[in-house]
Formats: C-alpha cells, sequence, structure tokens
C-alpha cells in the first residue's frame, strides 16, 4: 500500500510538470520568437510531453487514482496538436459535396537529390510522381545535379508542362514548381541574406478555376550538427532559426493575404505544428493532412520518425480528401501528396 501510495505521489508531481509544460507550449505557439525567444523551447517539448502525458494518464488510470486527470488535462489543452499528428480525417471524409475535377499537388524536399552518394533518385521520383497522377509537384532543395545537366532533368520530368521558375533553377533557394496545368502568372519571394524563400504560380485548373500555388521552404532548424556543437551554441542557433522563421512566415502570411484567387500552400517548414511558423502560416487554412490523412502525420523518417514539417494547406473554398506520405528512401524527408476538390459555390 506504501508503495502504491508513492507510486502516485511520484507519478502526480511529473505529471503537474509535464502540465505546466504544455500550458506554456500551447501558449507558446501564439508568440513570435522574435518577442520571446524562450518561448520557443516549451513549444519544441510538446511532443514529449503529451506522450509522458498520456503514459502518466493510463498509469495513473490503472492505480485508480483520480489524479490521471492533471495529466488529461494537458491533452485536452493541447488538442489540436494531437489532431495535427494523428488523423483519422480520410475514414471520416463525406465526398457528397464533390462537383470539380480534383488535383492532385506533391511536396517534396529533395535533399538536392544527393541523399545517398551512389543514388541519383531522378528518375524513382518522377515515376512515383507519375504513378501518383501527380499534377502539380513542389519541389524544395531542387537542384541540378553534376551527373543530369537541365534537358536530361527537363526530359525525366517532361510529364509536367510547365515550371516555375523556366530559368535552369533558383541555385539561392531551390524551389520549384512542376505543372501539367497551365500556368498563367508566377513569381517569387526572396529573402535577404537566405537561402530560403518562397515561389508562387498562378493556375488554371481543369474546371476553369485559377488557384494560387505557394512552394516555401523556411529557414533550417539548425540541429543536424547539434551534438558537436554543445548545448549553449545549440539552443542559440534553434533560437536563431525560430527567429529566421517567423519572420519568414510574416512575409507568406502577407502573400497569402495579398491574392485575390484560392490558395495552396506547400513545403517544408522545418517547424512542428506547436510552433508559431506553423500556426501563422496556417491561421485561416485547412490543413491537408487532418482533413485527408490517417494515422501519423511524421515526414522526417531519417531523424525522428514522428516529427511533421512538411505540409499542404489550402483554402476553405478546397477539401482534402486524400493525404499520403509514404516512406521513401530518396531524401532525408518524405514526399507529401493531397488530393483536393473544390467545394460547392
Amino acid at each position: 500500500m506504501v508503495k502504491k501510495r508513492f507510486i502516485i505521489y511520484f507519478l502526480t508531481f511529473c505529471s503537474i510538470i509535464v502540465l505546466i509544460i504544455s500550458i506554456f507550449g500551447f501558449i507558446a505557439g501564439w508568440i513570435n520568437p522574435n518577442d520571446c525567444a524562450i518561448c520557443i523551447f516549451p513549444s519544441l517539448l510538446m511532443p514529449v510531453s503529451l506522450v509522458l502525458a498520456a503514459l502518466f494518464t493510463l498509469c495513473l488510470i490503472f492505480l485508480k487514482s483520480r489524479n490521471y486527470l492533471i495529466p488529461l488535462s494537458a491533452i485536452l489543452i493541447n488538442f489540436q496538436f494531437v489532431i495535427a499528428n494523428i488523423s483519422f480525417g480520410r475514414l471520416l471524409s463525406n465526398n457528397s459535396t464533390i462537383c470539380s475535377t480534383p488535383v492532385r499537388i506533391a511536396t517534396y524536399n529533395t535533399h538536392g537529390f544527393n541523399y545517398h552518394p551512389f543514388l541519383i533518385p531522378l528518375r524513382d521520383i518522377a515515376d512515383f510522381m507519375i504513378e501518383n497522377q501527380v499534377d502539380i509537384l513542389c519541389m524544395q532543395e531542387y537542384q541540378v545535379h553534376s551527373i543530369y545537366n537541365k534537358n536530361e532533368i527537363d526530359s525525366i520530368f517532361g510529364i509536367f508542362k510547365e515550371q516555375i521558375p523556366k530559368e535552369n533553377c533558383i541555385q539561392a533557394y531551390g524551389l520549384k514548381i512542376f505543372s501539367r496545368l497551365p500556368v498563367l502568372s508566377s513569381g517569387q519571394i526572396e529573402i535577404l541574406n537566405s537561402i530560403n524563400g518562397a515561389v508562387w504560380a498562378d493556375i488554371l485548373l481543369a474546371d476553369n478555376d485559377t488557384v494560387r500555388i505557394i512552394n516555401v521552404h523556411m529557414q533550417t532548424s539548425g540541429l543536424k550538427h547539434g551534438i558537436y556543437l554543445g548545448l549553449t551554441e545549440t539552443a542559440r542557433r534553434l533560437i536563431d532559426n525560430s527567429k529566421n522563421r517567423a519572420s519568414q512566415a510574416l512575409m507568406i502570411k502577407q502573400l497569402i493575404d495579398s491574392t485575390k484567387y484560392p490558395v495552396i500552400l506547400a513545403g517544408d517548414f522545418n517547424d512542428l505544428p506547436s510552433s508559431f511558423t506553423f500556426k501563422t502560416i496556417k491561421r485561416d487554412l485547412n490543413d491537408c493532412f487532418v482533413q485527408g490523412g490517417i494515422g501519423l502525420a511524421g515526414t522526417f523518417p531519417s531523424k525522428l520518425p514522428l516529427m511533421r514539417i512538411d505540409n499542404i494547406f489550402s483554402s476553405k473554398q478546397f477539401k482534402c480528401n486524400y493525404y499520403y506520405s509514404p516512406n521513401k528512401d530518396w531524401s532525408d524527408h518524405n514526399p507529401v501528396i493531397a488530393e483536393l476538390i473544390i467545394l460547392q459555390k
């Protein structure tokens, strides 16, 4: 009995700590890191804190302690984060409102086509997009490979009649939009002193509706070499890069708000659904994973398989009835595919 009581006290104490972190994590996602840099840390700890909260909840229920309400509160407070990482949207989807030809869009950070030194997956990626009937493909870290020249790459992705930008590539940004559908106009957002940015294209869909496609690549997390930098330097890089992403997110939000067309936004956010970056860009847009996904949302398999940093969002005029992110060994990211339809007008 004494041992059981001690376990309950210990779990309750840990649950209170997790609840506090979860509350701060919820609040931190709405605070610009440029205004409060330390806020990024409870936000980054959100996945761990909620996993622990679920574990503590089950343990306290098993021990028949009402204190299970403490860790359960941590989960309920951050329920939006939970459904942003675990979805049953495809099972709950109702297609009765469909009145348009579906459009399939994909986003993929290709790691410069050089993730493996002895594998150049250009044809694999192109074949995958063809098999999945992708209409619009947004690439990040797109580079003309030393073995393949521009004409050869154009031939490999020849099913896509349009590409933005039309020149070789944006070497500074590594962003590319391929489209089977006609492009009416296009542009880009340049970010000073950064290799990141965004490109956009106004595309005419099969039903003569125009949509603005926005392809983004946000500032990297800086964690790749963090293990060699020490705790202080890693923390500094996390803070600096979070600040950069927050500023970039506000620029992307301005682009979304200024367009007269419905928007489909895709790309590599390099940030979690608990972050200011994610929440700022999504704001009034639909999350295609929540609407059309099923299961876990991880898109970064080579590091943490539960990390969702690649996303596809859409304006409310669209509905996602299918979302798919398979494990592929061509990059340190998974490709993401979403099928969208325009709702009844």
